[in-house]
């Protein structure tokens, strides 16, 4: 039996070296195009880039390990074969015939195109997810079958060598902006984010998280919510967090007492808040900007402080709930625990790269310039700290940039396929037509309006990654917002937020079911609770939509103001929802200081003055059942 594997291990080792090979040459290609070395056109640069990031996927083949059939290996041979040969008749044939007559198309560009969309839905159902996938042949299918549709969605059929040829031909679909975004920005923060860890720059997250948290409260899972933080604002992908993350911190919090339910849920809540912040935000406030023509930085500074009220309500939950099932109460802190100021003193060079990024996107430098000066801090840092330029310090490099290219490929892939819907709905006019049945339903209602929304963002981003679930909502629930008033920013992030917030939605919640995985924890529990105390990330939207100074826009004193309300009222939510704050809090109180918290939402001087007043009066309450507590024992002695 041995003597037959071997073959099949050789097999498979040439294999992951020649995918080596690959993600490196691409990692390069994109590396020297962004430092101007050498010059790709946009289209030729798309192209590129989804034919190697296919080609990483099918033969790495990391997902479907189980699948090593000859039947399977010889499907994701065809399916490889036929993404080069798509590739390369797209750039040879194509588009140099395109440009030669005037942008006239051929029945071959449009079997071609189907073809693409084949290998292309086929690898999106195989390693991403087959949520996408569903949508994209449902909306693939729309141009044919429109005539036969009824009220907003029907619409003139359209031929075979129409669509398929928009698919594969037009920058407008597959080849669109989501692919430019993903072989631009999205690659460029990939191999960033993989310095990040090669060169040991996550260490000192990590250590710097348990030196910040150590003593507190809850320590072990407010460690968990700032290494989240961390890591999940240059990641941007919950279920990739909560994978980074969670290896490390949910058996540390299961060691220090938490249920495995409860230690998963908290991982999996905390990095769902990583692509919500700043600077980064992932891939979708790439997409944003693109879509938008905001800048990115002020994409960046309107989106951190919901992102940190957020964050600041998990805070609360975990000293809330660690309190009242007396877990992890504290500790002092012992002469071997490093201080804030001892990670720091030993490390800050580490934290430089992070202070680049920040300072170039404010500076207003594009966030690719950002990722590529920043990833060359990173490596310079690294060689004063070490005073080494030796073999090692190569490997690094190589790795780095093998791993980042492989990180990028699924999202590639994801973006590509989001494409396909985006070219449907620009093609038959189809997102124009949602928006205004969104209206129609609401009838002008705006609250109205944003929970219709927000319902339809919830359903499209189960089961998707945040950056393809943002980019088919951006095109048919944004306009609709647009239209009755909403300003563009604001809408764009209240899509944004619920896209990102599916992640711990259940049925379908990806971010839960990682970390259930990592915790060997019962799938739905961690769902439902992790839901529980996410709950705050599905208010915060209609916070900023009605109180546009959470968006740090308007006067200093009226952004205070919001700031203010905005942490009483996440605290009311927090305590609403745990049950706890000194004593154990009566159900009908929790009601009442929960309805207090969402007053505070809305900033006005009367549901202000209510707010505040009713939840002054539950804590106090059980502020006092908390010291008659405290003070029985010492009675009953």
């Amino acid at each position: 039996m041995e003597e037959l594997q071997q073959p099949k291990s050789k097999v498979s080792s040439y294999l992951q070296k020649f995918i080596g090979l690959v993600a490196i040459a691409t990692g390069l290609m994109h590396i020297l195009n962004t430092a101007g070395v050498i010059t790709l056109s946009s289209i030729t640069l798309r192209v590129l880039h989804l034919g190697a990031m296919m080609c990483i996927v099918l033969i790495a083949d990391e997902k479907n390990k189980k699948y090593h059939s000859k039947l399977d290996a010889v499907i994701r041979g065809i399916i490889t074969v036929c993404v080069i040969a798509c590739s390369a008749y797209l750039l040879l044939v194509a588009w140099p015939n395109m440009i030669a007559t005037g942008g006239s198309s051929t029945k071959t560009d449009a079997i071609m195109g189907l073809i693409m969309c084949i290998v292309l839905l086929e690898t999106c159902r195989r390693y991403l997810s087959p949520t996408l996938t569903i949508v994209a042949i449902v909306f693939l299918l729309y141009p044919f079958v429109c005539s036969h549709l009824f009220g907003v969605l029907k619409g003139r059929t359209y031929s075979f060598t129409r669509v398929f040829t928009t698919m594969f031909s037009s920058t407008n679909s597959i080849y669109g902006i989501p692919l430019g975004v993903s072989a631009t920005y999205i690659v460029m923060f990939c191999i960033f984010g993989s310095f990040l860890k090669a060169f040991g720059t996550s260490d000192f997250m990590y250590r710097l998280s348990s030196a910040i948290t150590r003593g507190m409260l809850g320590a072990t899972a407010k460690t968990a919510v700032v290494f989240s933080l961390l890591i999940g604002m240059i990641t941007g992908s919950p279920a990739g967090n909560v994978a980074i993350t969670g290896s490390m911190t949910i058996p540390l919090m299961k060691s220090r007492g938490y249920p495995k339910e409860k230690a998963a849920a908290y991982e999996s809540v905390a990095s769902t808040g990583g692509p919500l912040m700043p600077p980064v935000m992932g891939s979708a406030a790439f997409l944003m900007a693109e879509i938008t023509g905001i800048r990115y930085a002020s994409i960046a500074k309107a989106a951190l402080l919901p992102a940190l009220l957020y964050f600041l309500s998990v805070m609360f939950i975990a000293t809330n709930d660690c309190r009242a099932n007396n877990i992890d109460t504290g500790r002092k802190r012992e002469p071997e625990d490093e201080t804030v100021w001892q990670v720091l003193k030993s490390g800050w060079a580490n934290a430089l790269p992070m202070i680049s990024l920040i300072v170039l996107l404010v500076a207003g430098y594009s966030p690719l310039k950002s990722a590529f000066f920043s990833s060359i801090i990173l490596v310079v840092v690294y060689v004063l700290m070490t005073r080494k330029i030796n073999k090692e310090l190569f490997v690094k490099l190589v790795n780095g940039i093998r791993q980042g290219v492989i990180d990028a490929s699924t999202m590639a892939v994801a973006c590509a396929t989001s494409g396909i819907v985006v070219g449907i709905l620009s093609m038959t006019g189809l997102g124009s037509r949602i928006s205004t049945l969104i209206i129609t339903i609401s009838q002008g209602q705006i609250m109205l309006a944003l929970v219709l929304v927000m319902l339809t963002a919830i359903v499209l981003g189960m089961g998707l990654p945040t950056s393809p679930a943002y980019l088919v909502l951006s095109t048919v629930a944004v306009p609709a917002l647009v239209k009755m008033g909403l300003p563009i920013l604001a809408s764009h992030l209240f899509v944004f937020f619920f896209a990102a917030i599916s992640a711990i939605t259940p049925p379908v919640a990806l971010a839960s079911y990682v970390a259930a995985g990592i915790a060997d924890a019962n799938l739905n529990k961690v769902g439902w609770i992790a839901f529980r105390w996410g709950i705050t990330s599905f208010i915060l939207p209609y916070m900023f939509i009605l109180s546009p100074a959470l968006l740090l826009d308007g006067p200093i004193l009226d952004v205070i103001l919001v700031v203010v309300m905005g942490i009483i009222g996440v605290f009311c939510l927090a305590i609403g929802i745990v049950g706890f704050w000194k004593a154990k809090v009566p159900w009908w109180q929790r009601i009442i200081i929960f309805a207090c918290g969402l007053l505070l939402i809305d900033v006005n001087i009367w549901t202000d003055v209510i707010g505040i007043a009713g939840a002054a009066v539950i804590c106090l309450i059980n502020y006092k059942k908390g010291q008659k507590n405290e003070l029985r024992p010492a009675e009953v002695v």
